[in-house]
């Protein structure tokens, strides 16, 4: 839409007017700035909340010194280090500062997701910025199946900090044999199937306080494919789902113990905060 002006001296000059839409759109950006390790599995969940989409998350196990920070004293009582006698060592990533910008989409009406399409531009905008963040190393990609969008590791500095390939956790094939489980009973086979093929300490289920016991009354019988990655089944179970709730997660590692799926829920009749924050089982 434009509007024509002429000036004193004759000259028609065009006063271009903004849709009321981009105005909206250009005012409304949102920044967001996270300060924690791993900043990228937070930044999942402000995408969740805003969009409506499950995004699942799996971060890369970290093995440079300069990735992690040291945190054993502070989490015991005694106050001792690691290297004393019969203390583990517990390690965290290094708190990182992450900033990046999307456009959240219109209020949502109760039911409905933001459009696929802006859900994926904002998750691949967030992943860039993390990215430039990080000297442009590119250290997750972004997948999709069954209605959910897989944030995937794909690299991560080695002992001697140079970039080397990984292989996710959640890529590797495990055996689910055919019968009825609860849903928690389901996770939880996920965790000691991927524990015992992949030979890492066993994983550990956490669930949201919402989704616990919905978890015990859930009944599901999928079964693994040949060759089936955990990846895959736990997308098949999330697919079973039905609206207004959907199935997410995340997998993080707590080096020198081992790893954790979290599996929350997503209620897409809320937009109006985070979910629940999770509770260990």
């Amino acid at each position: 839409m434009s509007r024509i002006c002429t000036s004193a001296k004759g000259l028609h000059v065009a006063l271009y007017v903004l849709p009321a839409w981009l105005l909206c759109c250009v005012a409304c950006a949102e920044t967001v700035t996270i300060t924690r390790g791993a900043p990228v599995g937070a930044a999942v969940i402000k995408l969740e909340d805003a969009y409506g989409w499950p995004i699942t998350y799996e971060a890369p196990p970290l093995v440079y010194e300069g990735d992690l920070t040291d945190v054993t004293a502070q989490n015991r009582k005694d106050g001792k280090h690691a290297g004393e006698p019969g203390v583990l060592q517990e390690l965290i990533p290094r708190t990182e500062i992450f900033s990046f910008s999307f456009d959240p989409p219109p209020q949502r009406r109760p039911g409905t997701r933001a459009p696929e399409t802006e859900a994926r531009r904002a998750i691949l905008d967030m992943l860039k910025s993390y990215s430039e963040s990080i000297g442009g190393a590119e250290v997750f990609r972004l997948a999709d199946s069954d209605g959910l969008f897989h944030i995937i590791p794909t690299q991560r500095k080695g002992v001697s900090g140079q970039w080397e390939k990984i292989v996710p956790l959640l890529d590797t094939p495990v055996a689910m044999s055919p019968g009825s489980r609860t849903g928690r009973e389901f996770i939880n086979e996920i965790c000691r199937a991927l524990g015992a093929k992949s030979g890492l300490p066993q994983g550990v289920g956490f669930y949201s306080s919402s989704y616990a016991n919905w978890l015990n009354r859930w009944k599901t019988e999928i079964a693994s494919a040949p060759e089936e990655s955990a990846r895959s089944i736990l997308s098949r179970f999330a697919a079973e789902q039905s609206a207004p709730r959907a199935v997410s997660w995340s997998l993080g590692y707590i080096n020198n113990w081992g790893w954790a799926l979290n599996v929350h829920i997503i209620d897409i009749n809320r937009n109006d905060g985070p979910s629940p924050a999770p509770q260990k089982d």
